[in-house]
């Protein structure tokens, strides 16, 4: 949500919905069936892969109490009930079993599902994970629950939300800035200073954004650093599995909407099998997509860094250069192409969101992240 103060306004996060549409390669030639079966095969390979889980992750017993891969959704969403729900049937999980999770504790899902409850006011979901932590015998975590919801949540800041001038901020930057601060509230809720530090030095490496607003940030994260809880590796470490067994399969077909670097905008269709790809464009000419990668992309790419993020090197005529793209959900994702290489300057820099489908997907995603400046 933007609140509106005269010309400032406070920066809060903000989702949109992208709706999967059909998929048609523009421009293409080529038989229609054989596009819908290329099509049909995709979306079976990532649906195998997305349910697909690594097997130290996997724990049958559990499976008919808790869908853990919904934890995932609760942290992007900030979805403090629907964390507290997922550690209420893990809870009721080690009630029937006799035991705890072997990756994720009950006890740990709780302390994550308050933590979102604090960042969000909701102090109906305190008040369950109060009776929550009570259930699994950990009084101490109640109690410190309880605390954070008497004081009404005064434990967060409340000079937390970054205000800008409208007149000398642009809707690109706004979007930035939204986007290095939910992967900071995320990275320290699920205390991965991994991610934090990565932040930390891309913030400090951007050219494009005003002294203050790199101040803000590196005040975030630094803050951000200092609450990640003691002892709450482990939960990170879980978190990591979850997120590897879950992975988005770079798999699908997608519409894609970029600005070529003479400024016009231009539509393409882009067909995904794991490490390669194609795109289309309106004029029948084919791009080829090398090197996929899925994870932190090498150097500065010039766009928030994210463990869910798809890179590679693109080709087109005698044309070349690199992408990135933030996955956003499952076969989801939105992001920048650009020219040079990574790490190297950036020379007639374009961008462009990414969005379809491939192996299902929908609900919400993050505002696109293009080039800040």
């Amino acid at each position: 949500m933007i609140h509106k103060s005269s010309h400032w306004v406070i920066v809060a996060p903000v989702f949109i919905v992208v709706t999967a549409g059909s998929w048609r390669a523009l421009g293409a030639s080529g038989d229609d069936e054989l596009t819908r079966e290329k099509a049909t095969a995709n979306r079976e390979a990532a649906a195998a892969l997305n349910s697909s889980s690594l097997p130290e992750f996997q724990d049958p017993a559990f499976s008919r109490f808790v869908d853990l891969t919904l934890l995932r959704q609760a942290i992007a969403r900030n979805d403090a009930s629907q964390a507290a729900d997922i550690a209420l049937q893990l809870a009721d999980g080690e009630r029937v079993l006799l035991r705890e999770h072997k990756i994720l504790s009950a006890d740990m899902a709780i302390r994550l599902a308050a933590s979102i409850a604090v960042d969000t006011n909701d102090r109906a979901t305190l008040q369950r994970l109060v009776k929550a932590a009570k259930n699994v015998g950990d009084d101490a975590l109640a109690s410190q629950i309880e605390t954070v919801a008497k004081l009404g949540m005064t434990t967060r800041d409340e000079g937390q939300d970054l205000k800008v001038s409208l007149r000398t901020t642009t809707p690109d930057q706004l979007a930035f800035l939204k986007s290095v601060l939910q992967e900071a509230d995320t990275s320290r809720r699920s205390g991965d200073l991994e991610v934090l530090g990565k932040l930390e030095v891309f913030v400090k490496a951007l050219t494009d954004l005003p002294e203050e607003q790199k101040t803000f940030l590196a005040s975030r994260i630094a803050k951000a650093k200092q609450e990640v809880p003691e002892g709450s590796d482990k939960l990170g470490q879980a978190l990591k599995k979850l997120n590897a067994s879950s992975r988005f399969a770079p798999f699908g077909n997608w519409q894609s909407t970029y600005i070529d670097p003479n400024g016009n905008s231009v539509n393409a269709a882009v067909t995904l099998n794991g490490a390669s790809g194609s795109y289309y464009l309106p004029d029948g000419s084919v791009g080829q997509l090398y090197n996929i990668s899925q994870g932190f992309p090498p150097g500065n790419p010039g766009v928030p860094v994210s463990s869910n993020g798809l890179y590679g090197q693109w080709q087109l005529g005698g044309s070349q250069g690199w992408f990135y793209w933030a996955m956003t959900g499952p076969n989801r994702f939105q992001g920048s192409w650009g020219f040079g290489n990574f790490g190297s300057p950036m020379v007639n820099r374009w961008w462009g969101t990414l969005s379809g489908g491939g192996g299902g997907g929908g609900g919400p995603v993050p505002v696109p992240v293009p080039f800040p400046g």
